[in-house]
C-alpha cells in the first residue's frame, strides 16, 4: 500500500510499503480522505515537539481526521465510517476508557498507520456511520468539529447552564479551521452572540457564514479594545504557536469568564496569574474529545454537519491526492492562498 512519511522537518515522501493486515480484534478500513490538522502542521514543521509522543516515520503520519470504507467480505463497496482516533487503539478496559475519556487510555495499541495512508486497521469501536447522502469532505470535519464541540461541553459555562451556551456571548480569536468550527459549534449550541478574529478575507467570510456577527481583522482594528466592548463570557483561543493570543483572551474575557484554550503551543506560555486572580478566571485546555453525559462528542459533531451542510461544506477548501501530500502540507500552512481545510485523498 501507499502511505506518506514524515522523514524530516517540512519533509514529506510517499512510499511503498508491504500491506498492513487487521491483527487480532482490529478491523481493517480503506482511507477516503484524510484532512490536514493543525496539530499534523505543527509536527511538519517541528518533529522534534512531538519526540515521544507518536513516531514520526510511522506510515500515515499520523493523519487522523479520517473518513474510510469498511470492506464487505464479499469484496463489494462496505459502509462509510470516520474514525475517532482516541478510541482506534485504546484498551477499553482501563478507568479512562470506561469513564469516557479514552484519550487517557493507560494500556493503548500503538497503529500501525495513520490516515495519510489508503489503509489502516483499528478498533472497531472507533467507527462511527456517515449518513447517508453526506459527502466525504464534509464528513472529514467531523474530528475537528468534536474538538470544538468538545470543548464547550467540558466548560464550565455549559455545565453551569445545563447543557447550553444561551445568552453566552462568545469571542473566537482565530479564523482557521479550527477557530471557524469553534463559531459553528457555539452556535449550534446556543450562543446569545459570537465575534471572531480572523487574519484573511476567505476566514472572515466563513465566519460570518457560520454564525459570526462581528469579525475583527487584527491588522487594522484595534482587537483587543474590540473584544472587551463586545463583553464576552468565554473566549476561545484557536490559533497557538506563539503566547499572544493567550494573552488576549486571558486579559479580554468579562471578569468571572472562561477561557477555552484550543490553539497549540510551540513552547511554554506565561500566564499572568495576577490578572486571572483577581478577575476569577476559569481556563479549560481542551485538546480533543470524548463521552459528556453519555454522549460522544463525533455523535454530536455528526448531527450537526448532517443538520446543516450548507454552511459547513465551503470549509473544505483545497483537495490533494496522496501522492501530492507534501504540496498539500505546504498549502495548508500558507493561510494567504485562501486555504482552510485541506484533504488529501489516496
Amino acid at each position: 500500500m501507499r502511505a506518506a512519511f514524515l522523514d524530516g522537518a517540512e519533509d514529506i515522501a510517499v512510499r511503498e510499503v508491504p500491506p498492513i493486515p487487521a491483527e487480532g480484534h482490529l478491523v481493517e478500513i480503506d482511507v477516503i480522505a484524510c484532512g490536514i490538522c493543525g496539530s499534523d502542521l505543527h509536527r511538519w514543521r517541528r518533529p522534534d515537539l512531538m519526540a515521544g509522543q507518536i513516531e514520526p516515520s510511522i506510515p500515515g503520519m499520523a493523519g487522523h481526521e479520517v473518513v474510510a470504507r469498511v470492506p464487505r467480505a464479499d469484496g463489494g463497496r462496505g459502509r462509510r465510517v470516520v474514525v475517532e482516533p482516541n478510541l482506534a487503539g485504546n484498551c477499553g478496559k482501563c478507568g479512562a476508557c470506561l469513564d469516557g475519556k479514552a484519550v487517557f487510555c493507560s494500556n493503548r495499541t500503538a497503529l500501525r498507520s495513520w490516515g495519510f495512508s489508503e489503509r489502516m486497521a483499528v478498533n472497531a469501536s472507533s467507527l462511527f456511520d456517515v449518513p447517508d447522502g453526506m459527502a466525504d469532505d464534509l464528513a472529514s470535519l467531523t474530528e475537528p468539529l468534536a474538538c470544538a464541540v468538545h470543548a464547550y461541553r467540558a466548560s464550565h459555562t455549559f455545565a453551569a447552564q445545563d447543557g447550553t451556551l444561551a445568552g453566552r456571548r462568545i469571542a473566537v480569536i482565530g479564523g482557521g479551521a479550527i477557530g471557524l468550527l469553534a463559531i459553528a459549534a457555539a452556535t449550534r449550541l446556543g450562543a446569545d452572540a459570537l465575534l471572531c478574529v480572523a487574519r484573511y478575507p476567505r476566514q472572515a467570510a466563513a465566519a460570518a457564514t457560520l454564525g459570526a456577527i462581528e469579525v475583527l481583522d487584527p491588522v487594522v482594528d484595534d482587537v483587543a479594545s474590540r473584544i472587551r466592548k463586545f463583553a464576552p463570557d468565554v473566549v476561545v483561543e484557536a490559533v497557538g504557536g506563539g503566547p499572544e493570543t493567550f494573552d488576549l483572551a486571558v486579559r479580554t474575557v468579562n471578569p468571572g469568564g472562561e477561557v477555552l484554550v484550543l490553539g497549540l503551543f510551540d513552547d511554554p506560555t506565561h500566564l499572568d496569574t495576577r490578572r486571572a486572580l483577581f478577575r476569577e478566571l476559569r481556563l479549560l485546555f481542551s485538546m480533543t474529545y470524548g463521552v459528556v453525559d453519555g454522549r460522544h462528542d463525533f455523535e454530536v459533531a455528526l448531527e450537526f454537519l448532517e443538520s446543516d451542510p450548507a454552511a459547513f461544506g465551503g470549509l473544505v477548501s483545497h483537495r490533494f491526492p496522496l501522492e501530492e501530500t507534501a504540496d498539500a502540507f505546504v498549502a495548508a500552512a500558507d493561510k494567504s492562498t485562501g486555504a482552510l481545510r485541506i484533504v488529501v485523498a489516496p
